[in-house]
């Protein structure tokens, strides 16, 4: 089992029920389903190597829910980075991380320079919009583009399926990579396998004893670990 197989069980059992609310807007578990395969063909299209890191630079919100489940569904890593880091910090973590794609807000771009820096591994920035990448050799994906109509129809289910809930399909392949420092001290990465992050979740859902009646109000941010914890038991 790897973490979207979590949102596709989801998706099978309660395709119209509400999965994400956003201030006004909303997304089921079918259409988030759905806009994840959508990402998850583009990430693929993409033609990475094999678990390559691709960083979330995005607020919670509906989007950020998408590029989680489709990063690890197209079996590459997730980065996900503080959204009120310095831009410098952000750079030293691309480069640390070897990141490859940065699926980013378009709020960010006046900070792209710095984000950047001199030189980049960077292949490809996707956003929800268009952005002015002041470095050649980036490619730009708006993330509107690649969603198409996939909100456009509210009963849609998407294709998901209930599988069995098993432990197959390499379960211990790194799924995220969490930046922290503690107190002090640069960002270290701490390397999350898919095992260690599913395990967690069903334990607390277990513990909490949580229903498909239960809801969250999430105030942590998504790439804070705890709020990661929030985004995958709800």
């Amino acid at each position: 089992m790897k973490l979207a197989h979590l949102l596709e069980h989801s998706a099978a059992l309660f395709p119209g029920r509400i999965a994400v609310s956003q201030y006004e807007r909303s997304i089921t578990y079918g259409q988030l389903w759905q806009a994840v395969e959508h990402l998850d063909r583009h990430i693929r299209d993409l033609s990475l190597p094999g678990s390559s890191r691709i960083a979330v630079l995005w607020e919670n919100s509906i989007e950020y829910a998408i590029a989680y489940f489709a990063v690890t569904r197209a079996d590459h890593v997730l980065v996900p980075l503080d959204t009120s880091a310095n831009p410098l910090t952000i750079n030293s973590i691309l480069s640390d991380a070897d990141v490859r794609v940065l699926i980013c807000q378009s709020r960010y771009q006046r900070h792209l320079p710095k984000i950047l820096g001199e030189s980049s591994p960077l292949k490809h920035i996707i956003s929800d919009r268009e952005l002015k990448v002041p470095t050649e050799g980036i490619a730009r994906h708006a993330f509107t583009e690649i969603m198409g109509d996939v909100f456009a129809y509210p009963e849609s289910s998407g294709t998901a399926t209930a599988q069995p809930m098993t432990w197959d399909d390499s379960p211990n392949d790194l799924a995220a990579v969490f930046y922290t420092s503690g107190s002090t001290g640069a960002a270290k990465g701490v390397m999350l396998s898919h095992r260690n992050l599913v395990s967690n979740t069903l334990a607390t859902v277990e513990y909490l004893r949580l229903t498909a009646e239960d809801s969250v109000m999430v105030i942590l941010p998504f790439y804070y670990i705890y709020g990661n914890s929030l985004l995958l038991t709800h």
